[in-house]
């Protein structure tokens, strides 16, 4: 290998012992020079000649040596950080460079010498180089680079598949070890603002859709890709429709956008995102909290129509005159809440949002077996969720498999004997118990003359009621189509409605030697 270092020239050989011992110990030497003589060509690069070209291709391949030879700790102490820097900016010309060359433009491939990426690739599984790229301008010029192809014969616009996954192994090492840091570690939430920002993101996912882009070490990649999907706050701001990561994945799992040809595990995992991403907005499944007047027992379906108590945020009045005149009973069981108490609230639809729609199969079952066993209709019956924790700091609904209920509503609201739900029993005092007894016979009648079930939830001293409409997928169809499974093994309905994943759970819980009660019309 010889490599020119200012006007000398290093040799060494990587074949003998002496020279795999002297390169070991030179790294940081030998990579400055590679450095300086890469910023040298790359100031007169119109006038290489072939010699020149391979002697990049051969600084490039030793950088790669170094980076994927040397350990984290060694690498940090053998090459500076300012020669990090100076190859993160000499790549970012280069790159810049790229873009302009009308043989990528057109075809999204590179000549061999062209290839920064390579080294680029390698020298960000480390540390430092990986943290320098967070902190310069170099994902908004990578994001350029991989916008910069003309759209093939069907309107795709993606590097080469081998581009394509030198860009994900970019992109997520360099993510990987900004979570890693030596002196600080820079939160995931950060981490993706600044890749959603610069448009990286964006073109990540697209690279990402290549055959070949986990092709060699899909690790850093699965776990980049965890960690999004455990950023709630930046899938519900930034993965919405209107947004361009959000429009991005839709086009994606659509067929927009993306590689034509994709692995499974790709396509399982793109789908599992927008899955969250929908399940991240509450809107899209269930109504917010079905409204009543606590006094006339008003049931108003649209929100914002009542008064809420401004003392409790719990009570809910069509009229000052309603809100005065059920005072005298109310203010035994008014108490403030603070903001905290808000974040429970919403704490609580989101997570009946996020239950009903990964447990969505669980739930269809037992509200149809329930309803075969007693002859009752779905509008008839009441889901019950608790998401308190009891004296175990177990929480019913977060179980796997969820623990919750499906009672018929006329527990609720008729007779002298009154369905007293487990953790109204368990948790309140009598007083407490009271009042929250009384809210729900009032949602429950509110709500079970829908054609679906009513959802009542409970967490940490707060009781909420839902209408499961038709973003539930809790509908009269789909309990023919459960139906149809159940009596006759006929899975073709099932198969309309439900993911395929949803579809093989619910193969599985339903099975050959599934049986459903004769129906028994309750009394």
């Amino acid at each position: 290998m010889s490599i020119a270092e200012n006007r000398l020239v290093l040799e060494i050989d990587l074949q003998t012992e002496a020279g795999r011992m002297k390169f070991h110990q030179d790294k940081g030497p030998i990579f400055k020079a590679c450095l300086l003589e890469l910023i040298k060509t790359q100031q007169q690069q119109n006038s290489m000649n072939d010699y020149d070209k391979d002697q990049v291709s051969t600084m490039y391949r030793v950088m790669v040596i170094i980076a994927t030879s040397t350990s984290p700790h060694d690498f940090r102490e053998k090459i500076s950080k300012r020669d990090i820097e100076m190859f993160m900016q000499h790549a970012t010309n280069e790159i810049i460079k790229l873009i302009s060359k009308r043989n990528y433009i057109e075809t999204g491939a590179l000549e061999k010498h062209d290839c920064v990426l390579t080294p680029l690739a390698a020298l960000c599984y480390q540390i430092v180089p990986g943290e320098v790229a967070f902190q310069s301008e170099f994902f908004e010029v990578l994001a350029e680079f991989v916008k910069a192809c003309n759209p093939n014969k069907n309107g795709r616009r993606l590097p080469s598949p081998e581009n394509c996954r030198l860009v994900c192994e970019i992109v997520s090492s360099a993510y990987v070890a900004s979570r890693q840091g030596f002196k600080t570690i820079l939160p995931a939430e950060k981490a993706f603002k600044k890749l959603e920002t610069s448009g990286m993101l964006q073109q990540f996912l697209r690279c990402l859709t290549a055959p070949e882009s986990m092709e060699n070490d899909p690790k850093n990649v699965n776990f980049m890709l965890g960690e999004l999907q455990n950023c709630p706050s930046m899938l519900k701001k930034k993965f919405r429709r209107g947004e361009p990561c959000g429009d991005t994945l839709f086009d994606i799992v659509e067929g927009r956008d993306g590689s034509e040809v994709q692995l499974s595990d790709v396509v399982t995992y793109f789908n599992t995102l927008k899955d969250t991403v929908i399940a991240a907005d509450p809107t899209r499944y269930i109504q917010r909290q079905v409204e009543i007047c606590n006094n006339c027992r008003k049931g108003v379906p649209s929100e914002g129509s009542l008064m809420t108590c401004a003392r409790c945020k719990l009570a809910q009045y069509c009229s000052k005159a309603c809100q005065k005149e059920h005072w005298s009973h109310h203010k035994k069981f008014c108490k403030p809440v603070d903001k905290q108490g808000i974040k429970k609230i919403d704490f609580l639809e989101q997570a009946v949002t996020n239950f009903l729609h990964l447990y969505y199969v669980n739930v269809m079952l037992m509200t149809v077996t329930k309803c075969e066993s007693s002859g009752l209709d779905m509008s008839e019956m009441v889901i019950e969720l608790n998401f308190s924790s009891n004296g175990d700091n177990i929480v019913p609904a977060m179980q796997n498999p969820p623990i919750f209920k499906v009672v018929p509503a006329r527990c609720y609201i008729e007779g002298s004997q009154r369905e007293i739900p487990d953790w109204i029993r368990d948790h309140e005092t009598p007083e407490i118990a009271e009042v929250k007894i009384q809210r729900n016979i009032e949602m429950v009648e509110s709500l079970h003359t829908k054609s679906s079930p009513a959802i009542i939830a409970h967490y940490d001293g707060g009781v909420r009621s839902f209408y499961a409409d038709e973003g539930t997928r809790i509908t009269k169809d789909a309990k023919d189509a459960f139906l149809a499974a159940m009596h006759h093994q006929d899975f073709e309905p099932l198969s309309k409605i439900l993911k395929p994943a949803e579809l093989q759970c619910a193969r599985t819980a339903i099975g050959p030697e599934f049986v459903v009660l004769n129906p028994v019309r309750e009394s």
